[in-house]
């Protein structure tokens, strides 16, 4: 996956219930990748306390 010919394609709402596995804080989420040669959406999340997880 080439990250380097990224663009921005549109807005993504927020509305994730997920929750920091470390504060226990919600999560923000942050980025949404979509990856063209398999067509999966990776979605990266952050929380004030500067944990990032990701879904694939």
């Amino acid at each position: 996956m080439d990250l380097f010919r990224a663009e921005k394609i549109g807005e993504i709402e927020n509305n994730s219930a997920r929750k920091c596995r470390i504060c226990d804080k919600q999560l923000e989420l942050v980025r949404a990748i979509l990856n063209m040669e398999t067509g999966n959406l990776i979605h990266l999340f952050e929380c004030e306390c500067g944990e990032r997880i990701w879904n694939d």
